[in-house]
């Protein structure tokens, strides 16, 4: 097909509207928002696991979570705009509290662990 002046904005429409579905069918709504319960989670020096609540702004909504560090792994269970983040922490071998983070769709959940209790001679 020959492009001319007269079918330039035809072709840019459809490519636009092929983009748009494209986008569509592979994410969601733009609209959807997540609520998440609790903001922050502390884990004592051994690690462990803990829950973090999340709540769509409506039953399509589907979430994804993760974290940049590597002493937290994280799993998501999701049903109809809702579900819950399984947060799992190393134990700290370190000698101070570690600050972390969760991002789950946007919120993020803060993550702390206690370090080891120094004491001082005196």
């Amino acid at each position: 097909m020959r492009l001319n002046r007269l079918n330039r904005p035809v072709v840019l429409c459809i490519m636009l509207l092929v983009t748009l579905m494209a986008a569509r069918s592979h994410g969601q709504d733009t609209s959807c928002t997540f609520s998440v319960s609790p903001a922050t989670i502390y884990f004592q020096l051994p690690g462990g696991n803990a829950d973090v609540y999340v709540k769509g702004s409506a039953p399509a909504c589907t979430f994804s979570a993760k974290s940049a560090y590597p002493w937290i792994t994280v799993s998501v269970k999701q049903e109809q705009g809702e579900g819950k983040v399984s947060v799992t922490v190393d134990g700290n071998t370190g000698l101070t509290h570690r600050v972390g983070s969760v991002l789950i769709d946007g919120e993020e959940v803060s993550i702390i662990q206690y370090g080891p209790r120094l004491s001082g001679g005196g």
